[in-house]
């Protein structure tokens, strides 16, 4: 499936039955356009390659004042109308596109209809199995549609953005390859713009992205109508992903830390076992450090990351935190917040139901006083149900109705634990006031 142009082509709106229509950058030679959108509105007139049209042909191939070629010409079926137009309910749920869309937006000056066109675009080449295209450009500046105050499914917007950086040669792809995306900008009126939605890559270079600016809820919302259902997207990855594996690789990061030191290893263990796992070494330090290697006998070589030196817990939870300036975590890393609906027991559930089809979820905190930092990863299993004799921190979650916690790797302290309860070492007020989620997507 091809996406429409993305370029403005909008020179008039009027819809069906409308009382306003609007006319941009007028020129004399555009009588012929006012009586186009007068037409639409004044008496119902459709275009002439509408499937609703009462004869139907191509786009451009007429003379019709109904047609986009500049024509005048009107035929008797539209005379007629014209004498006994037709009657048309709810007019303002119609658009430019001619009521492919119930009331998508309320922005007339902006670019409503491309931003559905496209999106159900990515969405019907999804249900069909298809790929998507973009066509090639030789511009080289970005280029932006914006839709303000639109619906899409059964979902209200407050603006949806896309953008799109043209290349010179055609791309097809696969629309459910998606990277979340979630990057602050400081704009040259010193406001700040957050980009959070998905992205996708070519050759390791954005290619199109879909913004949302709205809650960040409301992006779970568009994800699920473009790509399908999120458990659904999920479940045809298991197939690719083994469980029991992740679970040994958590097992033997505990076991990387201890051959590395004998005492707190949390930020060891972690970044070693997303890199026995996903072969990616960017929670080391920017100025490297040691790996005991489990598939050298455990002989020590240097790795580098992108990780502020020199890498200690501490340093990764504040590189998180200024994650939109941290380009190579920014590109792997998606914040996972609970939503104003949730309540703990069900973002605990979902953060583990993610880590039970394989993906990785890192956690990431300071002590109460701010000194000291504390990193985990949610382990494939299930929740770990506890009480209040699972330490103290235990007590501090069930006596709060919390019976059950993600499973976690753990390496705070002495503990190497790659199935402990998170409560081993974080207490409820810790895991709900300081603790923040990621997920890696790539």
């Amino acid at each position: 499936m091809e996406i429409p142009n993305l370029g403005s082509h909008r020179k008039g709106f009027m819809p069906l039955s409308g009382n306003y229509g609007f006319i941009f950058n007028f020129e004399a030679k555009d009588l012929e356009l006012i009586a186009h959108e007068l037409a639409h509105g004044a008496f119902n007139l459709r275009h002439t390659f509408s499937d609703k049209a009462q004869h139907y042909f191509p786009q451009n191939q007429t003379a019709n004042l109904m047609d986009y070629a500049g024509g005048t010409e009107l035929w008797k079926y539209q005379w007629d109308l014209i004498h006994n137009p037709e009657s048309i309910l709810f007019a303002w749920a119609q658009e430019e596109s001619e009521g492919t869309y119930s009331l998508p937006c309320l922005g007339w000056f902006d670019d409503c209809d491309d931003v559905l066109k496209i999106l159900e675009t990515f969405r019907n080449a999804r249900i069909k199995g298809n790929q998507v295209k973009i066509n090639g450009q030789t511009k080289t500046e970005e280029r932006i549609l914006i839709a303000n105050s639109i619906k899409v499914g059964d979902t209200d917007y407050k603006r949806v953005r896309l953008i799109y950086k043209p290349k010179t040669e055609d791309h097809t792809f696969n629309p459910t390859k998606y990277s979340f995306y979630d990057q602050q900008f400081f704009v040259t009126d010193g406001s700040v713009d957050w980009q959070r939605g998905f992205v996708y890559y070519k050759d390791g270079e954005e290619l199109f992205k879909i913004l949302v600016d709205d809650e960040s809820a409301k992006i779970g919302k568009l994800k699920e109508y473009l790509f399908g259902d999120i458990s659904e997207n999920e479940e045809q990855k298991d197939d690719e992903i083994d469980i029991e594996q992740i679970i040994e690789d958590t097992k033997t990061a505990t076991q990387v830390a201890s051959k590395y030191t004998s005492g707190t290893a949390c930020n060891i263990c972690v970044r070693s076992a997303l890199y026995i796992i996903k072969n990616d070494s960017v929670l080391f330090p920017e100025t490297g450090s040691g790996y005991n290697d489990p598939n050298n006998g455990y002989v020590s070589r240097e790795i580098q990351g992108y990780i502020t030196p020199d890498g200690r817990a501490i340093y990764i939870k504040s590189d998180f935190d200024n994650l939109s300036n941290k380009t190579k975590l920014n590109e792997r890393f998606v914040e996972i917040s609970k939503t104003e609906t949730e309540d703990w027991a069900a973002y605990f559930q979902r953060l583990q139901n993610d880590a039970d089809k394989g993906i990785i979820i890192i956690g990431v905190m300071l002590n109460s006083s701010g000194t000291v930092g504390h990193v985990m990863m949610i382990t494939p299993g299930g929740l770990i149900e506890i009480n209040e004799q699972e330490q103290a921190w235990g007590r501090s979650f069930v006596s709060q109705g919390i019976n059950n916690v993600p499973r976690v790797l753990e390496c705070g302290d002495t503990d190497r634990e790659n199935e402990a309860p998170l409560c081993r070492n974080v207490d409820r007020r810790g895991a709900q006031e300081r603790l923040k989620w990621y997920k890696y997507t790539k």
